[in-house]
């Protein structure tokens, strides 16, 4: 069960055309998301068969690489009314949103997201607890554990459906794993920073995370492996054995089928499980998981940015 006094708001402006006598905000809408829960709102769809049906351009790793790159949005809505729907929310600069429906491979699908209007399909989540906590929830969530649990309770992401999804509670979050060197929380939050903190877009969420530091490189092989990492300390968080680790893993069928289509092999179950054994054995060995990425920051995505650059201040 969420457990992070999370709230959601849906419906929240009309959406409509600029006009010349009110400030517009921009409204996202839910096909934004990309196929996997941390893409960044800028990743496609996956293309449709029928070329009479709107699809979104496919973006490219090089233009997920520019830190300025963002959508031109179709629909734009008052701000005003935008920041009456929010409420007390108002203030917030940044949120978590998600789809009501992800595609065929994934249940639960969303992103860390700046400050935007939203339609009935891009569910908006905020929490009161500090963000490096909110971003380790954005972790789990974004693992294949809970979209697992996702998948049983239906194909239509509602709120009340995501609330009920077993998440750990945030005391157990910031509980210290020997294994992982750092509370949970904290080792999780460093990697889904990286994952989402892509784009200036989100420089808001990334000073609120402590960090006034450029954005990340779009560097997929890398990508992969910090998902796999998120995704093997899940499981073993969850307490899943190897045994059902595997016997979860091999239940994403499609998944499965789009990864020995394109790249002929289930790639994303030979890393989960590859780093899953590691885990274990530090485990058994009562020492902390040695990752074999380098976590120190890297250097923005090629271009200058067209905001202000703050200070280096590292995440911890």
């Amino acid at each position: 069960m969420l457990s992070f006094g999370v709230e959601s708001l849906i419906d929240m402006a009309p959406w409509h055309y600029s006009t010349m006598d009110q400030q517009l905000i921009r409204c996202t809408k839910a096909r934004c998301f990309g196929t996997s829960t941390i893409d960044t709102v800028h990743t496609r769809v996956r293309l449709r068969s029928n070329p009479t049906r709107a699809f979104f351009p496919h973006v490219n790793d090089v233009t997920h690489d520019n830190p300025n790159y963002s959508l031109q949005p179709r629909y734009w809505v008052s701000s005003h009314k935008t920041n009456e729907a929010l409420g007390d929310n108002a203030q917030r600069d940044w949120f978590f949103a998600w789809r009501d429906v992800g595609p065929t491979e994934r249940t639960l699908v969303g992103t860390v997201i700046p400050k935007t209007a939203a339609g009935n399909t891009a569910f908006l989540m905020m929490s009161d607890e500090e963000p490096p906590l909110v971003a380790a929830l954005v972790g789990l969530l974004s693992s294949l554990v809970l979209d697992y649990d996702a998948r049983q309770k239906g194909a239509r992401m509602n709120f009340f459906l995501v609330e009920q999804l077993a998440t750990l509670r945030p005391a157990e979050l910031r509980e210290h794993r020997p294994w992982l060197g750092e509370s949970a929380s904290d080792w999780l939050a460093s990697r889904v920073f990286e994952l989402c903190f892509t784009n200036w877009e989100l420089v808001s969420w990334a000073r609120a995370m402590g960090a006034n530091s450029p954005p990340f490189r779009w560097q997929p092989e890398r990508r992969r492996a910090l998902q796999g990492e998120i995704d093997a300390a899940v499981l073993h968080l969850f307490r899943l054995n190897r045994r059902q680790a595997e016997w979860l893993l091999d239940s994403f069928t499609v998944l499965r089928k789009y990864e020995e289509r394109e790249v002929g092999d289930y790639r994303t179950k030979t890393i989960v499980l590859e780093i899953y054994d590691r885990m274990s054995e530090a485990i058994a060995a009562g020492v902390s998981y040695r990752t074999h990425l380098d976590l120190r920051r890297r250097p923005a995505s090629r271009g200058k940015a067209n905001r202000v650059i703050l200070a280096v201040s590292p995440l911890s």
